[in-house]
């Protein structure tokens, strides 16, 4: 009987909480605009850079295809988030520099570190929120936000990349990856070209990739024991920073009144056409490169 009322109670409640989360998680995830180049634009291997897309993309009023991201994959982007802002927001809450910003009244503290005192805008206290700092190069236009800014009592603030991994590829981490290495040594060059007042107060010359494993971690060979943090100094280095960052100059030459930009695809049957939503304006003939709109 026992067995029987057990079944039956099984049966009565047959909603899944996994169906569900699969439901909320999955499905098309929305394009950033067009209208801003950033960084991690010109470094993407999977959609090669091409200035010619963006240029049509403003005269079509077209927008960006967006991507499928499954359950999986949006736990992964998420748990990923969620420990950059446990880093900043938490554990290294009274060192980090950068913009605050009041969860209650969106009162916001400019390039500092984190207030002690109560929000001048609705007496509230700890409430705060870090907001990351962008920087854009006006000659490329290209954009970057960096993560945080990290005061070691050194003079200057150091930028920091934050970056989560899983256990095992942290465990064999040695160096930064070259994906993270190149876009840490673009952000140091937007810091450096963005003209921001701010940047008197940041050391350009270097800046730290942080990487949190998304387990327990692994013995630490500087420290001896076990830690899910290792983090690397980059050097900046201004000529391949300013190669990468040249690709989207033609696009802002464009936006100012200059001619269309040539393309990266050598045919409308090139691989890459398949994912460029103004690939058919691109080869129509009505843009050639090197005119301008009338």
């Amino acid at each position: 009987m026992i067995f029987i009322r057990n079944a039956l109670q099984a049966k009565m409640d047959s909603n899944s909480l996994t169906e569900l989360l699969d439901k909320r998680l999955k499905g098309w995830d929305t394009p950033r605009s067009y209208k801003t180049i950033h960084a991690s634009q010109i470094t993407n291997q999977e959609h090669i850079f091409c200035p010619r897309e963006i240029a049509l993309l403003h005269i079509t009023k077209k927008e960006q295809k967006g991507r499928f991201i499954s359950s999986a994959t949006r736990v992964a982007f998420d748990n990923g988030d969620a420990l950059s802002d446990l880093c900043r927001n938490k554990w290294l809450m009274w060192d980090t520099v950068g913009s605050w910003e009041c969860a209650y009244c969106k009162h916001t503290i400019t390039f500092s570190k984190r207030p002690k005192g109560k929000c001048e805008g609705c007496g509230t206290k700890d409430l705060w929120r870090y907001k990351e700092e962008q920087f854009v190069d006006p000659k490329s236009g290209v954009s970057g936000s960096i993560d945080f800014f990290i005061d070691f009592d050194s003079g200057k603030h150091i930028a920091v990349e934050v970056k989560s991994i899983g256990k095992d590829d942290f465990k064999n981490l040695v160096a930064p990856l070259a994906e993270h290495l190149i876009r840490t040594e673009i952000y140091l060059e937007l810091i450096e070209r963005s003209g921001r007042a701010d940047v008197a107060k940041i050391d350009t010359s270097h800046a730290k990739v942080l990487y949190l494993s998304k387990g327990f971690g692994a013995k630490h060979s500087d420290f001896g024991r076990v830690l899910p943090f290792k983090d690397y100094n980059v050097v900046r280095n201004s000529k391949r920073a300013s190669s990468y960052l040249a690709l989207g100059q033609p696009v802002t030459e464009f936006l100012a009144g200059g001619s269309i930009p040539k393309g990266i695809c050598p045919s409308a049957l090139s691989p890459r056409t398949k994912t460029c939503v103004v690939a058919a304006e691109c080869f129509g003939g009505d843009y050639p490169a090197g005119s301008k709109l009338k």
